[in-house]
């Protein structure tokens, strides 16, 4: 199999704007900053949620799709830990993931970790709205 690298003209710009329904859509953008994975690292949320958005963003970039790994729980049933994984990661391959960990008193999440040794190649740019998390339809497509 070859793999694939990105050229320059590829890189990935990434925008949240509203389209005319007042919801938040991810687009490809020009006046936005490149995601990386410092700035997931350095990202803190409010929910996992927000962190699950940030890192379907990032992948988006890379050229992968993300799925909900593993999680712990505490006494109450809320979340403590989550990993968020490559969509073409195996049942039993530990690679190709992202753990969040929430911050302790203060209800904050934050990404810890980041595994970049990705064990496929990633897909290129233009062919990433395919991927399943990256996937929208208009309304018009609704209709």
């Amino acid at each position: 199999m070859e793999n694939i690298s990105h050229s320059e003209e590829d890189e990935c710009y990434i925008e949240e704007e509203k389209n005319e329904n007042g919801n938040d859509k991810t687009t490809d953008g020009k006046e936005v900053a490149i995601l990386s994975a410092n700035d997931i690292l350095n990202k803190q949320c409010v929910s996992y949620e927000e962190d699950y958005e940030c890192y379907v963003r990032y992948a988006k970039c890379v050229g992968f799709g993300v799925r909900k790994g593993d999680a712990a729980t505490d006494s109450t049933d809320s979340y403590v830990r989550r990993k968020f994984l490559c969509n073409r990661v195996g049942v039993r391959e530990k690679k190709c993931y992202a753990t969040t960990s929430r911050i302790r008193n203060c209800s904050m999440w934050k990404v810890r970790k980041i595994v970049e040794d990705y064990n496929h190649p990633m897909i290129l740019l233009k062919f990433v709205h395919q991927i399943p998390n990256h996937r929208t339809m208009t309304d018009a497509d609704k209709a």
